[in-house]
Parts: structure tokens; C-alpha cells; sequence
């Protein structure tokens, strides 16, 4: 579904609101493009005939991005057994031995859980992950959201020449051209945020850079669309190479604090 300029401008209120609230302190509180079967460790290798399979069979929900049913408790120690596989791309413990792939360890498990049941839903579209989630319950998915955000992330580094830039886009945005900043929905800390919103919105601090690189240049071509009624889209598609560079630099190198 298209979004209209009204709803759209709609969305980006309430993103501005979200800014306002963190400068007020009052907060409390992504994909490798068509990799080859040779360039992904052997788990994922072996998902992508039944991720391609789950894909094309995927149901069609009328409304993908709509609130979902509260989600199931899960329990961390079961969540680890049954993320054991997981291992081999996000790491162990949940920091990715490869870039291009997400850390996980410290994500919200209200995010994790949203987006292993849209790639399992096909609302998001991976054909390694698809495989990876096609016969995970409910529970199951619940368990390993948990257990990931019971991890902590490993500190990144960023690059401090770029980093300085990047810390004007994150906290400041460019009101000039209607870019918000990104500080209202990760946080000041690259923390995150729960919210009324499916999923809430993502930790992003220390996040590996390949993987920023990959999901804000999807956002901005359009080709991932699982976001909270296209409030990633509009905001990338307003960001040239050289900003998601710099933004990258700085968020990666953000702390990202256990609440």
C-alpha cells in the first residue's frame, strides 16, 4: 500500500514528537544484497532451497504493518538452545562473526520477535532468513527474541573524522530539507525505544556497519519496506551516500546501555 503525502506528513509528526520527548529527557529508554550460496556460512546455506520454498508460499496479510496479537513471554535459557543455529552467522552470543550480518545481542525482543515473523510472513524479504524461520512457533520466536536481548553488544568503534558528522545528522537532523533526527526513535544512546508501534524501534548502537550500509540503502531504494508506515523510507530516501556513511560511522560508535 502507497502512503499519501498526508499520511505521510502524519508519520513524520509523530516522529518529531518522539525527538521532542527525548530533548526533554523524558525517554526511558537490518541484510547482504543477493548473496551466493558459497559466501554464507553452511546453516543459511542449507535454509535458502526452503526459504525460496516459504517465500512463494508465504499467505498474503491484508495488513502487514497492523498490530499484532501481545506477544508470548519468552524464556531466555530455552530461547538459547533453540538459537543455537543462529550461532552461525549472528555469533554465539548474538555478535555477528560476519559484518554483513546483525548483531543481535542487547536488540529489543519486541523487534526481534516483529521481524522474524515478517520474514516469516514474507513481509520482509530474505530468502535465508525465510528458511531459517519457516518452522519456528510462536514460542519458538519468543524464546530467542529473549535470549538475544538478554546478550550484550559488543562496543563498536566508528570512524571519528566521519563520526562528526554523522552526530549532526543523529541528533539534529537537517530541518531544512525535512530530515528528522534519528535521536527521537533510537534514542540518545542508539538504545532504542518500546512503542505503541509493532515492534517499537530498534537499538541501533554498535550495530556492524555493513549491515547499517545494506539495510538504510534498501530503505532508500525501496526494496525493504517492513517499516512502521514508510517512516524509513521517507527519511533514507532524503539521505545521500555520504550521509549514511557519516551516520553509520557515529552510530556504531554509540554505547548502547543496558536500562
Amino acid at each position: 500500500m502507497r502512503w499519501t503525502n498526508r499520511g505521510r506528513a502524519g508519520v513524520l509528526a509523530t516522529a518529531t514528537a518522539l525527538v521532542f520527548m527525548w530533548a526533554a529527557g523524558d525517554a526511558r529508554s537490518e541484510q547482504a544484497e543477493s548473496t551466493s550460496a558459497d559466501e554464507v556460512p553452511t546453516p543459511a546455506r542449507e535454509s535458502l532451497a526452503t526459504g525460496d520454498a516459504a517465500m512463494k508460499a508465504a499467505p498474503v496479510d491484508p495488513e502487514p504493518l497492523a498490530a499484532r496479537s501481545p506477544r508470548l513471554v519468552g524464556d531466555p535459557a530455552t530461547g538459547a538452545t533453540k538459537a543455537a543455529v543462529c550461532g552461525a552467522c549472528h555469533g554465539p552470543d548474538g555478535n555477528a562473526l560476519v559484518p554483513m550480518f546483525p548483531n543481535l545481542a542487547g536488540q529489543r525482543s519486541d523487534y526481534i520477535a516483529k521481524q522474524l515473523h515478517d520474514f516469516k510472513a514474507g513481509h520482509r524479504v530474505d530468502p535465508v532468513m525465510a528458511g531459517m524461520v519457516a518452522m519456528l512457533s510462536d514460542q519458538d520466536i519468543a524464546d530467542i527474541a529473549v535470549h538475544f536481548e538478554s546478550g550484550t553488544v559488543n562496543p563498536g568503534t566508528g570512524t571519528p573524522t566521519l563520526a562528526a558528522a554523522g552526530e549532526q545528522i543523529y541528533r539534529k537532523g537537517r530541518p531544512e530539507i525535512g530530515l528528522l533526527p534519528c535521536i527521537g526513535c533510537h534514542g540518545p544512546n542508539g538504545q532504542g525505544a518500546n512503542g505503541a508501534i509493532d515492534g517499537g524501534f530498534p537499538a541501533v548502537g554498535g550495530q556492524n556497519p555493513d549491515y547499517l550500509m545494506k539495510q538504510l540503502q534498501s530503505f532508500r531504494a525501496g526494496s525493504r519496506a517492513n517499516d512502521w508506515k514508510g517512516i524509513m523510507q521517507t527519511i533514507a530516501s532524503r539521505l545521500s551516500d555520504e550521509d549514511i556513511a557519516a551516520l553509520i560511522a557515529y552510530v556504531n560508535s554509540l554505547p548502547q546501555p543496558t536500562e
